[in-house]
């Protein structure tokens, strides 16, 4: 079926753009999507779309299939007490979402493993 060659139809495409390190260095590992379903009753819920690399993160919500390319800002992490973690002490490579706890996993280039909120 589908009319197009291979059977595969047309396929509409949602765009993200400005992912921290976007390109051939972006890897499975450091790039997942969660789902959240509406907090109140008859809302749909949002597919999120989460990036991590070196010492920023970047969150969006997933653009309707053909809609404009939306554009994000990637964020420093902060320490408990509110300050931008400089470059040379983060370096992330990985993350794991763990939605019940609204917890993000961060494993970093020097072996250890960071939990943000």
């Amino acid at each position: 079926g589908g009319g197009e060659e291979g059977g595969m139809g047309v396929m509409k495409m949602s765009t993200i753009g400005d992912l921290p390190m976007r390109g051939p260095g972006m890897t499975a590992n450091s790039v997942c999507m969660a789902r959240f379903e509406g907090g109140e009753e008859g809302k749909r819920g949002k597919n999120v779309l989460y990036a991590v690399s070196g010492h920023k993160a970047a969150a969006a919500a997933v653009p309707a299939p053909g809609s404009k390319e939306v554009k994000v800002k990637a964020r420093h992490f902060v320490d408990g007490e509110g300050n931008k973690v400089q470059k040379k002490k983060l370096c992330c490579r990985s993350m794991l979402l763990l939605g019940l706890r609204n917890l993000m996993v961060v494993g970093c280039e020097d072996g250890t493993v960071k939990l943000c909120v």
